[in-house]
């Protein structure tokens, strides 16, 4: 009905060309209208559940395989913004392409919207990826796109590389960079540890602790991005680091015999 259509349109930013990367919340948009959160909750569920309905999935039919065909068009997977080149329907109304879908992946199981994104593939192959990637940055701390591939991941089905190449940029467990190399950020250690080694023998040593802090958030990208406290907690955790005077540090050197000196 009305009321729960300008509750969608709200809670899922309908009338936007591009779909921001929060939702309204609930309460936004109950003190815009002067009513409780829970209030809002209740209308949203009454919508979504009148959506899920055998006869409004059957009449939504042909806007679902028109969203499939177009996500696996472009690879198996598309962010919000690529939805701009949806073709336009009445079916819309003039709506946002990415706000409707996002809709349309509440009430059934695929397409699906994943950190960010929109993808073909059911949730058990995407939860298939997530195992494999993070078993496989287990193991080394830091792989490419191309390096990952060549694992297991081969046997994901239905896997190609966009949405691999998706997956890794949204998903926020992992350390991603601008070279294109992968780390897990759930586990601390190895992988920032290994930038941060690599920036620290490329400077002059010894190298102050802020001129590393800028090194490593070059190499990174910005959802993957350090601040003082941790950059400091990852140097003094770091055996094969020495402080210095003043906030200085330098790598330790090995020794002929295995051992370390600074």
């Amino acid at each position: 009905d009305p009321d729960q259509l300008e509750v969608l349109v709200h809670r899922y930013v309908l009338h936007e060309a591009a779909m921001p990367q929060a939702r309204q919340t609930l309460q936004s948009i109950g003190t815009a209208r002067h009513v409780s959160r829970e209030r809002i909750r209740q209308v949203e569920a009454t919508a979504l559940d009148t959506l899920r309905t055998r006869l409004a999935q059957s009449c939504l039919q042909p806007l679902y395989r028109a969203y499939c065909s177009f996500i696996d068009h472009e690879g198996g997977a598309v962010e919000p913004a690529e939805l701009n080149g949806f073709p336009d329907t009445p079916m819309l109304a003039g709506m946002s392409p990415s706000g409707a879908l996002r809709i349309l992946t509440v009430c059934r199981a695929v397409p699906v919207f994943c950190n960010g994104f929109f993808t073909t593939v059911p949730e058990t192959t995407l939860q298939s990826l997530d195992k494999a990637v993070m078993a496989s940055l287990s193991e080394t701390a830091l792989m490419t796109m191309d390096e990952l591939l060549e694992r297991n991941l081969g046997e994901v089905s239905g896997l190609t590389r966009k949405i691999l190449s998706l997956y890794l940029d949204h998903h926020q467990p992992l350390l991603r960079m601008n070279d294109s190399r992968y780390g897990r950020f759930d586990v601390p250690g190895p992988a920032l540890r290994q930038i941060i080694r690599e920036c620290m023998t490329r400077l002059p040593s010894p190298v102050h602790f802020k001129a590393v802090l800028a090194a490593v958030n070059v190499l990174l990208k910005p959802g993957s991005r350090i601040g003082t406290g941790h950059m400091l907690e990852m140097l003094a955790s770091d055996p094969d680091v020495e402080r210095g005077a003043s906030g200085f540090y330098r790598v330790r050197e090995q020794s002929p015999d295995g051992g370390q000196h600074a």
